[in-house]
Parts: C-alpha cells; structure tokens; sequence
C-alpha cells in the first residue's frame, strides 16, 4: 500500500481545517470579544453584515465538503478562489500574516487540484454515488 491516499486525505483534511478556522475566527471570535465600555462589538452596515456572513458560510460549507472529499478537485479550486479573495479584502494589503496565508492554502489546495483527495473520501464519485441508494 502507498502513502499517496494518506498524503492526499492529510492535505484535504487540512485545507479544510484552514478554511473552516479562517471563518471562524473571523465571524464568531469577533462577535464573542465585545468591548468592555459599550458592551457592543465592531457595527456593520444591514447588507455588509449579510455578505460577511454568507462568505463565512460559505467557507464553512467548502471546509465540510473537502474534508468528507465530495468532487475535491472542483470544491478546492472553488476554496482557494473565495479564501483568497475574502483574505486579500478583508486583511488588507498591509497586514503582515496575509501572505503566509494564502501561501499555505496555495500549498495545501494545489495538491488537491491537481491529483483530486484520494481514496478516503465519502463519496469517490461525487453525487453519481448517491443515486444508487
């Protein structure tokens, strides 16, 4: 037996540990850390606060399917797009974490693309798996 599943279940298991941690943070860490003297956190716009968190969502949801492996190629290429673009807007090009960000979830979601999750996957072939049951 190769390594080469295990290696490609480890580098979708933590594309998706990426993506889920960087919605995370960013949507429930903020909202839990009010400040002390007006008991409130940072105000949003009604239509910002909703985009903001539909992206998160989003990620979320991509951070589910790659770690069950449902259609990896497509889903991390999907990932990687919405990661980096939700990073590069909302970090800033100032900040000086961003770069080593993007470079780990390039380095992680490539693999992903280009040779697909592996064998350990819920569904090796995408939906077609489930119109048997």
């Amino acid at each position: 037996m190769t390594l080469t599943p295990m290696v490609q279940c480890a580098f979708r298991l933590a594309f998706a540990f990426l993506l889920a941690n960087q919605s995370l943070s960013t949507l429930v860490v903020p909202s839990l850390a009010a400040e002390a003297s007006t008991g409130t956190s940072e105000f949003r716009a009604p239509i910002e606060t909703a985009q903001f968190i539909a992206v998160n969502a989003l990620l979320i949801v991509i951070a589910i399917w790659v770690a069950f492996g449902i259609r990896t190629r497509l889903v991390a290429a999907i990932g990687l797009t919405i990661y980096t673009g939700y990073t590069l807007s909302n970090g800033g090009f100032e900040a000086d974490n961003l770069g080593i960000g993007i470079f780990v979830a390039f380095g992680l979601a490539l693999p992903l693309i280009v040779a697909g999750g592996g064998a350990y996957a819920l569904y090796r072939k995408g939906w077609s798996g489930l119109t048997d049951l």
